[in-house]
Formats: C-alpha cells, sequence, structure tokens
C-alpha cells in the first residue's frame, strides 16, 4: 500500500497518463506518455524509484605496490563447480618464463565450489579466500587488495586461458615496457567454438578504441590500480576500464595470439535481464564515471566525449525493451549530463553527428530514430 501511494505520487508530479501500475512484479507498465520530455529532476526521480543509483565508487585511498612476482591472476568463484577446475587448469598448466600468483576469491558460493578449491590448497603460488557474496566487483576488489606483482590479470572463473598465454602476454609487456598488452580470444559454448576475435600485433597504442572494454584476455600494470576499484552494487562495472583506466594508460600494445577462451553464458545478465529495471544502472554507472574521473584528476577530453556518446548509444541498446517513461527519463538525464560536462566539445565522428544533434536539442524523436535505425 505505501509503494502504491508513493509511486502514485510520483506519477503524479512527472505528468504521466494513463498508467498500469503491477506492484506484484514492482515494474511500471505505460499505456500511454504525455508528449511533453519530462524535466531533469522528476526523470531522475522517476528512476531513482525504479532502481536507486549504487552508492559505490571506483575511487580508494593508495595501494602499496610490492612488486614480489610478475603477475597476480585475480580470480572471482561463484557456484562454478561446473567450470572451476577447467580455469585453474588452464591457469596451472601455463609454461612461462615468468613469475606468477594467483588469488582465488571465493564469492559465498553455495554449491559444491568451495570442495573443488579444497584440492588446490596445497598449490604454494596459490591463495584462497573465503567471503560472503559481494558480486563481481566485490570479488575482484577483494583480489585487488593482494596485489604483490608487476602485472594483474583477471580471469573469470567459468573461462580459461589458451596455452602459453601468460607467456605471450607478459613477453610483449616487458619488452615493450607495456601498460596494457591485450591479446585475442575464442568465444565458445557447449558446442565448441562459436567466434574468433583477433588484434594484429601492435605496440604504443591508444588504448581508446583499440582495446575492449573488459577486464579479461590482457594483463594491465598493477599500478594503473593504485587508486581504483571496481564500484560496487553497480551493473555494467567494466565500464571502469574506458573511463578510468584506459586514460591513464600511456603505452599499450596488442598480440595476434589468441590467450583467452570466453565462456557465452545463455543465462547471463545482457541475455536474460533486458527489462530488469537494474538495467538503469547503465545510466548511473555513465554518471559515477564521470565523478570519479575528477576524483582521479583524470581530465576530460575528445576522446572521453566520443566515448560518451558511444556509451549513450549503448545505454539506450541495453534499455530498449524498457517502458517508454523510462525510456524518456535516461534521454533527459543523458542530454543534461551532455551539456552540463562536454558543453564545449563537439563529435568528429560522423556516425554520431546525429545523435549528438538530438542530444544538445533535446529531440527525443530524433534520438529514438537514431538510436533505433543503429541498434
Amino acid at each position: 500500500m505505501k509503494f502504491n501511494v508513493l509511486l502514485g505520487g510520483i506519477i503524479k508530479k512527472i505528468g504521466l497518463s494513463k498508467l498500469f501500475i503491477n506492484t506484484t512484479l514492482g515494474k511500471i507498465f505505460t499505456i500511454s506518455l504525455n508528449n511533453e520530455l519530462l524535466i531533469k529532476d522528476k526523470a531522475r526521480e522517476l528512476l531513482t524509484t525504479l532502481s536507486p543509483k549504487p552508492e559505490g565508487t571506483s575511487y580508494t585511498t593508495n595501494r602499496i605496490l610490492d612488486e614480489k612476482v610478475d603477475l597476480k591472476i585475480i580470480v572471482p568463484a561463484y557456484n562454478v563447480e561446473v567450470y572451476i577446475d577447467e580455469c585453474l587448469g588452464s591457469i596451472f598448466s601455463q609454461k612461462t618464463d615468468y613469475t606468477f600468483s594467483v588469488v582465488v576469491i571465493n564469492d559465498g558460493s553455495t554449491d559444491n565450489t568451495r570442495k573443488i578449491l579444497n584440492k588446490y590448497e596445497r598449490i604454494n603460488n596459490l591463495q584462497i579466500i573465503d567471503q560472503p557474496n559481494k558480486g563481481f566487483s566485490g570479488a575482484r576488489n577483494r583480489g585487488l587488495k593482494e596485489i604483490d606483482s608487476k602485472y594483474i590479470m583477471f580471469v573469470d572463473s567459468d573461462d580459461k586461458l589458451e596455452q602459453n598465454a601468460i607467456q605471450s602476454l607478459l613477453k610483449t609487456a616487458f619488452e615493450n615496457d607495456a601498460d596494457i598488452v591485450e591479446g585475442g580470444y575464442y568465444n565458445f559454448g557447449e558446442k565448441g567454438v562459436i567466434s574468433k576475435n583477433v588484434h594484429s600485433d601492435n605496440k604504443n597504442i591508444n588504448p581508446i578504441g583499440n582495446l575492449r572494454g573488459f577486464p579479461w584476455g590482457k594483463v594491465i600494470r598493477s599500478s594503473l590500480f593504485a587508486n581504483l576499484k571496481f564500484p560496487e552494487g553497480f551493473w555494467y562495472e567494466d565500464t571502469i576500464f574506458s573511463y578510468l583506466i584506459y586514460p591513464q594508460c600511456k603505452n599499450a600494445s596488442t598480440i595476434s595470439d589468441i590467450v583467452y577462451w570466453y565462456r557465452y553464458n545463455p543465462k547471463g545478465i545482457s541475455v536474460t535481464s533486458v527489462k530488469n529495471n537494474k538495467c538503469i544502472d547503465t545510466y548511473w554507472i555513465l554518471e559515477q564515471m564521470l565523478e570519479d574521473m575528477e576524483k582521479l584528476n583524470i581530465k576530460k577530453s575528445q576522446e572521453t566525449y566520443e566515448m560518451t556518446l558511444f556509451q549513450i548509444h549503448m545505454n539506450f541498446k541495453r534499455t530498449k525493451y524498457m517502458d517508454e517513461a523510462i525510456q524518456k527519463s535516461l534521454f533527459v538525464l543523458s542530454a543534461n549530463l551532455l551539456q552540463t560536462q562536454f558543453k564545449n566539445f563537439y563529435t568528429q565522428n560522423n556516425f554520431y553527428k546525429k545523435l549528438e544533434q538530438a542530444l544538445r536539442k533535446n529531440d527525443f524523436k530524433e534520438y529514438f530514430s537514431f538510436c533505433i535505425l543503429f541498434n
């Protein structure tokens, strides 16, 4: 009853009409919407009611970095009894001239994951940490507290490393004194390889636009995480790479070797949660990245602006199945963000000129047409 009264008050203030509220599912279904766009504060109020912005931040105090080994591999593990053996087997079978250690964070698993991990406990360069479930970000952050290496690598516990991945990545990293080295990967499932994604061999490249926005498939200089962590409570926490890590990277390289096997998960968030209100995080995380850039003294650049246009386009793709009121609210906040954070920036990418124009003019119809056409 209290939820109905609260939600009804917000709907009345925002000016929506003919709304059907299903409180059992906790969702709002719009039958029709007033033509006028929502004002910024009320758009934010609606989104906050449906899915509040998490309180996590990417900023942390200085870590004391001690380079005891060449590489630290961080493996978050939650209910992966089916995959964890294959994952760890691919890591400890690596043949390399470099030293590495592994930290597995058992993130509150309720299946047999911990029992399987027991048989690995005698391995000298492996540390297993048990903690209550904190999600991907919380698990990775716990692993980051154990950094004692020049480079770090993230491996998801349902994925695996290709043979000689460590050797290939670190050889290039040390030869080029690179901040990040990224290799190719296989996308695979139960029936085998689905696709193959490769780089050419390049050194001293711009990571923005040339490296993928994922933690895995690369080695990263540990010092890039000296004041960074994954923002907890958010979906799409990997956004820190595009906004906070790549802008600090002075020297990136890619190699043509396949180094990683990424498992396609038909039950993953991106596939199963297209109408979940938590998808609103795709906008919240963008806001958080821009806030954290200021905390970390990372200046906004033309590249940041182009990335933000890309991110706004991506935000639409992630929320396109959601209620129209939500889509319009996200548009209003995105347009305001562009105006306040990037007032004097203009895209140099012809592809995004129409999107930029729609956002600058607060033209939802033009914005929607562009995003649907290039969905």
